[in-house]
């Protein structure tokens, strides 16, 4: 079908690597097998001659691209950025804590590439944000170092989340590293924002060095909140620019030894942990070890 040069590319099929056999939903299979459904209606609207259809009804849909447009960009930290993004007729998004989208962009070839991220506002009117790294290598970075502002970004969604009802815990422990933050940032908000919200929030967040912690200015907002606290693994603070006075400061990554000092495994409480594949299966593997229950863990 998309040996017409007029049809965009059939989607790529991941590789068996791809996928990290951790049951991720959606997988990357998933991912890929909806986007085939969606290549093959653009396909056929195409080639009946027929317009793209008005974007009326809701602001995100799971199984269309719907499209965003870029109001700002602005560098967290070198690589990183936060891309504040248009909704018409100052709406909201509406997402659940944590969810997220799948962004679409086309790379120089014609070839569709698609990734899946977690937007950092949630229920601001009239925008929403999204946090992402880009890297001197990979082909959705090449597209996303492109974008400024008035970029028009296809997204579909949202897609899983974070089921969380006020009170549901006594204690909230957040474990993550690097941009795996990113998921927790409305929930973080959302829970210092309510007033009757009386769980006590523990991020233990993991970074490579100092000057890789991500969100500073939301994470020294948190800190003056009762009811969270942080701690900071990184491997290095040589030649910090970052100043992390008031922040606990724990000199490596995060182990056994750490999380035994930061869990109190007992009462109610729940255990979130999001990062790369490896890091949430060596964590998770700590928690069990811990006699943290199955239960109380959730992966992202």
């Amino acid at each position: 079908m998309d040996s017409d040069a007029n049809l965009p590319l059939k989607p790529e099929k991941p590789l068996e690597t791809d996928c990290c056999g951790n049951g991720c939903v959606p997988c990357v299979f998933d991912i890929y097998e909806s986007e085939v459904k969606i290549w093959e209606k653009e396909c056929e609207r195409i080639l009946q001659g027929q317009e793209e259809p008005d974007e009326q009804g809701p602001l995100l849909l799971e199984e269309a691209y719907r499209k965003f447009e870029i109001a700002s960009v602005d560098e967290d930290i070198p690589n990183v950025f936060i891309f504040r993004f248009k909704i018409p007729n100052s709406k909201t998004l509406g997402l659940a804590h944590g969810q997220h989208v799948i962004i679409r962009c086309i790379d120089e070839h014609g070839q569709p590439i698609t990734r899946q991220y977690s937007p950092i506002t949630i229920d601001s009117q009239g925008h929403f944000e999204i946090l992402i790294k880009v890297y001197d290598y990979g082909k959705m970075s090449r597209s996303i170092r492109q974008w400024k502002v008035g970029t028009q970004v296809e997204m579909r969604g949202p897609f899983n989340g974070i089921l969380y009802k006020r009170n549901s815990y006594e204690r909230l422990y957040l474990i993550c590293m690097g941009t795996g933050i990113t998921p927790f940032v409305a929930l973080i908000s959302s829970i210092l924002a309510d007033e009757a919200d009386e769980v006590r929030i523990r991020l233990i967040f993991g970074c490579s060095t100092a000057n890789e912690i991500l969100l500073k200015k939301h994470l020294n907002q948190w800190n003056g909140f009762w009811n969270f606290s942080v701690t900071f693994a990184i491997n290095s603070t040589e030649n910090s620019q970052n100043d992390l006075y008031g922040f606990e400061i724990y000199t490596g990554k995060i182990s056994k030894d750490l999380l035994d000092g930061e869990i109190v495994a007992e009462g109610n409480y729940k255990v979130f942990v999001c990062g790369s594949s490896n890091f949430t299966q060596d964590i998770s593997k700590i928690l069990k070890e811990m006699s943290v229950p199955t239960e109380n863990i959730v992966n992202f």
